[in-house]
Formats: structure tokens, C-alpha cells, sequence
């Protein structure tokens, strides 16, 4: 066995235990972040998204948003939670907050899909150190934007949500299990 192999193992346990040890998460704290950071970007930059505009941005049905929100029924898709955290307008370090509310790793640079989406991410919300100041430039097909580079990047886009096939009456087994 190779052993860069055994060490780069390794390298992604560890990484996902520090990832998750440092806090107790509470069911409820993504629901709250979501609703602190949908005030926010109403507050800050006038601009108000409710769970019914999210959810149809997303193409998911509000009774399900609503419960991935507050972890009712949560996701597995952790494109689903960046796609939520680019509609609210904000950067790599609080989507990576969102992620680990979720329980899921944060987004990384040494991965080149990962680092495009940091790189739309920050582009669009810029957070200046030494002063202040918070700016947004908020696109609101975001998700397209996000696709159509990962696309242009030959990487595959967000996977935000299963859709359950369903069978068209053209189909032959979907006639079968009618009789």
C-alpha cells in the first residue's frame, strides 16, 4: 500500500473531527442564523427575501425549506445549504459557518469546485478588515451564476435537491404498475 496514500486518509479524518469538535450544536441553530442573516441583509442592504422566495429560487418546495431550515427534515446536500447562503448574500467565512450548523465540512480551497464558489461568494460580498464597512452586490440569480461557472469550469453544478422522477404515461412500465 502506498504510503502518501495512508497519510492523506489521515489528513481527511482528522480534518473532519476538528471540524466538528470545537462547539455543541443545537438543532435550532441554523434557523436562527438563517433569520439573523435574512434580517441582516434586509436591514443592512434593503433587500428582503422571504422562505417562500428562497424556496422557489431553489426550486424546492416551501414546506420542505421550511423544514431544512429548521433541521426538521435536513439535508444532505451541501450545495443545497451553499445555495441558500449565496441567496442571503454572504461570504466564504459565514456559508462556512451555515455548513457546520449542518454538519457538513466547509468549503475549501485546495478544491478547485469549492474554490470557485468561495471566489463568487467573496466577489459579491466584501467584508474590509480595518474599517466598518460591509458591501453586497447582490445578484439574485446567484445560483445561475454559480452554475454557469462550474459549468464553464467543467465541474458539475449545485445539486440542491432530489427531484423524485416521474413516470410519463408514454412510459412502458409506468403503464405496467397503472393495472
Amino acid at each position: 500500500m502506498d504510503i502518501n496514500a495512508i497519510g492523506s486518509s489521515n489528513l481527511v479524518i482528522n480534518y473532519k473531527e476538528e471540524k466538528f469538535d470545537d462547539q455543541q450544536i443545537k438543532k435550532d441553530d441554523f434557523s436562527k442564523y438563517f433569520n439573523e442573516k435574512s434580517k441582516e441583509l434586509s436591514t443592512k442592504f434593503g433587500i428582503t427575501l422571504n422562505k417562500k422566495e428562497i424556496s422557489e429560487k431553489l426550486g424546492i418546495s416551501y414546506e420542505l425549506f421550511r423544514k431544512i431550515i429548521n433541521r426538521e427534515k435536513p439535508t444532505k446536500k451541501r450545495d443545497c445549504i451553499i445555495a441558500v447562503c449565496a441567496l442571503l448574500g454572504l461570504d466564504t467565512h459565514d456559508t462556512n459557518k451555515a455548513l457546520r450548523m449542518n454538519y457538513m465540512l466547509k468549503l475549501d480551497d485546495r478544491n478547485g469546485r469549492d474554490e470557485l464558489i468561495m471566489s463568487i461568494l467573496d466577489n459579491h460580498r466584501i467584508h474590509y478588515q480595518n474599517q466598518d464597512i460591509d458591501e453586497l452586490d447582490y445578484d439574485p440569480d446567484i445560483i445561475s451564476e454559480v452554475n454557469q461557472i462550474l459549468s464553464d469550469n467543467v465541474y458539475p453544478p449545485l445539486d440542491i435537491i432530489n427531484h423524485r422522477k416521474k413516470p410519463n404515461d408514454n412510459d412502458e412500465n409506468a403503464n405496467e404498475n397503472k393495472s
